[in-house]
């Protein structure tokens, strides 16, 4: 049974969560609290069980304050280092996409005007944009060091890198195939192949937007979590589609037969469609990281309040 002023440091939790801070740089102030913790609680820094431990002492494990490790799952409570890997996988999810814009269009305005034997500074620069956006979705995807939130999004959270490793090598198969000439067959199978990794590219984007909905919640932004589910419907379903219009223009137009002018017209109406989205989305990404740098300084200011002289005794 929990004594009343466990319950009051609960409620008073709870009420924080719904409420819309003015300044969110500014930690609001810790509820009140047992002096030991009753419940499981995993460390903020490592993931150890607190339970059984006084709060003002100290995780055995890694030496971090047990009080900053009671307080949920919100951002603002958790290992500043973590956020701020999170803030910086948001802003590199939009420079990977400034870098792909720039690179195509300065790639093609060099090959229209030095000729083809410049096209590989196209490929080039569209592989810089896919490494800076690997490398944004990877620190993004890296799992909280407390564990918290794994049993909401640890799947989703899996799914999104399983498809970054298919997407590498659905990227190595496409410069192989641009390198060298294969036979039809070969070609057909990798032009199947390519569909079907964009399929999992595709189950990736919605456990993306999935993912990132479940991470607004611990900001807490309603706004942004909703922006997210909306996303993960009309964006990841549009792709779907579009993938599957793609398969169908494979599997049933006739070699060197024009396809029916129904096809390339739902596909192109659907492409722009899709492009309206990802503006959307770029605009939640940039929102997101700059909300992740101010949780990431209010955790930093957090961490800060609780001090005490070097990591617990052995």
């Amino acid at each position: 049974m929990l004594s009343m002023r466990a319950l009051l440091g609960r409620a008073q939790t709870a009420a924080y969560r719904k409420h819309d801070m003015t300044n969110p740089m500014i930690p609001p102030p810790l509820p009140p609290v047992e002096e030991v913790v009753n419940n499981d609680a995993p460390c903020r820094k490592c993931g150890y069980n607190l339970r059984g431990l006084p709060m003002d002492g100290r995780c055995p494990e890694c030496g971090s304050p047990v009080g900053l490790s009671i307080h949920g799952d919100l951002l603002r409570f958790s290992d500043p280092q973590w956020v701020r890997k999170l803030a910086r996988g948001a802003r590199l999810i939009i420079l990977a996409v400034v870098v792909a814009v720039l690179g195509v269009l300065a790639g093609v305005g060099v090959t229209f005007a030095l000729g083809p034997s410049w096209a590989p500074f196209l490929v080039v620069m569209i592989m810089i944009a896919y490494g800076l956006n690997l490398t944004a979705s990877w620190l993004l995807t890296e799992p909280d060091p407390s564990g918290i939130g794994e049993d909401r999004y640890g799947t989703s959270r899996k799914i999104i890198r399983f498809s970054l490793f298919v997407g590498v090598i659905d990227g190595v198969l496409q410069l192989g195939e641009a390198a060298m000439s294969v036979p039809p067959p070969v070609h057909a199978a990798l032009a199947v192949v390519q569909i079907l990794a964009g399929l999992i590219g595709a189950v990736g984007w919605i456990a993306l937007l999935d993912y990132l909905a479940k991470l607004a919640e611990r900001i807490p932004d309603a706004f942004l979590a909703k922006r997210a589910r909306f996303l993960k419907v009309t964006l990841g379903g549009s792709y779907i589609l579009f993938l599957i219009l793609s398969l169908l223009a494979h599997l049933l137009v006739p070699a060197g037969t024009a396809p029916s002018a129904a096809l390339p017209c739902i596909s192109g109406i659907l492409g722009l469609f899709m492009l309206v989205l990802m503006l959307l989305y770029l605009r939640m990404v940039e929102t997101l990281g700059k909300r992740f740098k101010e949780q990431a300084a209010a955790a930093e200011t957090s961490w800060a309040l609780i001090v005490t002289p070097g990591p617990a005794a052995a």
